[in-house]
């Protein structure tokens, strides 16, 4: 860099690297400097300056916008103003202030939205109050949310990565409530944000235990540079987090996490093991297939794509003539063009069926034709024929 500095609001934007402001060695002289880095030639050009001095801002990048959010004008309090960069005309305006003015606060960008974790609230510079508030950034409507207390522990010295559908916030030391004091940090706290729920990851952490900067999300790992001894002497340490372990699924096996794997249909489940990939409301076809639900709407244990009544339970589906419609719902069960009402055999189909519906040669009544009416035919021929020979 053309001048050393710590502090920084740094970014990445469009393939370039930007530092903005930060504090001067000797302490005590503070910078509005911008500077931009680019990688292709190695080479640095300071750009117009800042809008004013500033030391410890949160930067984010957030659909391709940048952003310069809080942080303090030298010694002294924090302040709340936000401003967004414009590289084609190389300015800085104002957008909406943050609810609630922070340093050293973690940022990442997830779906549009700046989040903003914690940070040390400051309104002089012998007061600290590094809080768990949460305040989202809404790019499209330049609008913030806060949610007070929503963080499960206060984190020193914070920094957060999006990966995959979390956000990873880690910090330098965290609170213990237990001991009122701030403690070596052993774990990674984990955002949901579709859930808005929180859960850890353990760190393995190495003797260097202090973040003093951002760090950067490369295959499935963070990096954590300019790190810090407990004794605060500075230390040249690079630091990798696996940010899939213990955390991440792998349905199919293939050694790559479930989230940076294709999910057409938003459903959660990667397309390699979504049964319905394009079907955001089933994961296996059922009895329907899919793009069709399983309703069953009679309730009757059968989908309604295969039931043959629909609205009215019938779970063993029995058609007596099989016309496609089941017996519970069918008007006309044997299919002899009786109606059940006035069919006095509704389930004995007979194409030579009385008016009434019953089989025509049937003597007894019973709805069906065998010897017994067989029987009964030939005693009544019988008894007219002996009634012809009668004296």
């Amino acid at each position: 860099m053309p001048e050393a500095l710590r502090g920084m609001g740094e970014f990445e934007l469009n393939g370039l690297l930007y530092s903005v402001g930060g504090e001067r060695n000797p302490s005590g002289s503070f910078s509005n400097k911008v500077l931009r880095y680019d990688p292709g030639t190695n080479t640095w050009q300071q750009l117009n300056n800042f809008p004013t001095i500033i030391w410890d801002p949160q930067a984010a990048v957030c659909d391709g916008r940048a952003f310069m959010i809080g942080g303090r004008h030298g010694y002294g309090q924090t302040y709340d103003h936000v401003y967004e960069y414009s590289p084609g005309t190389d300015s800085w305006s104002l957008r909406a202030p943050m609810p609630y003015h922070v340093m050293k606060a973690g940022v990442a960008c997830y779906g549009g939205r700046v989040f903003v974790f914690g940070g040390n609230h400051k309104i002089s510079e012998a007061s600290n109050e590094w809080v768990r508030h949460v305040q989202v950034y809404d790019v499209a409507t330049n609008s913030w949310q806060f949610f007070a207390n929503a963080m499960p522990r206060q984190h020193s010295d914070a920094t957060a990565i999006a990966y995959g559908s979390r956000i990873f916030a880690f910090a330098h030391r965290v609170f213990d409530d237990g001991l009122g004091q701030f403690v070596d940090n052993e774990s990674v706290d984990i955002y949901d944000p579709v859930a808005d729920s929180w859960s850890q990851q353990p760190l393995s952490w190495p003797l260097y235990n202090g973040i003093h900067t951002s760090a950067a999300g490369i295959n499935h790992h963070a990096y954590f540079v300019d790190w810090y001894t407990p004794s605060s002497e500075y230390s040249n340490q690079v630091f990798r987090v696996n940010l899939t372990a213990g955390t991440s699924q792998d349905c199919n096996s293939n050694g790559v996490p479930d989230e940076c794997e294709p999910d057409s249909d938003g459903d959660g489940v990667i397309d390699a093991c979504d049964g319905c990939p394009d079907d955001p409301n089933k994961v296996a076809p059922g009895a329907c297939g899919c793009g069709v639900a399983d309703i069953d709407t009679d309730g009757d244990g059968v989908p309604d794509c295969i039931d043959n009544c629909t609205l009215t339970p019938n779970p063993d589906q029995e058609d007596c003539d099989g016309d496609g419609i089941g017996d519970a719902c069918d008007d006309d069960i044997d299919g002899d063009g009786v109606p059940n009402e006035v069919d006095v055999c509704p389930n004995t189909p007979n194409c030579e069926s009385m008016p009434d519906g019953r089989p025509r040669l049937d003597m007894n009544g019973d709805c069906n034709v065998n010897s017994l009416d067989i029987q009964l035919i030939v005693d009544a021929v019988l008894a007219g024929c002996s009634a012809c020979s009668a004296p």
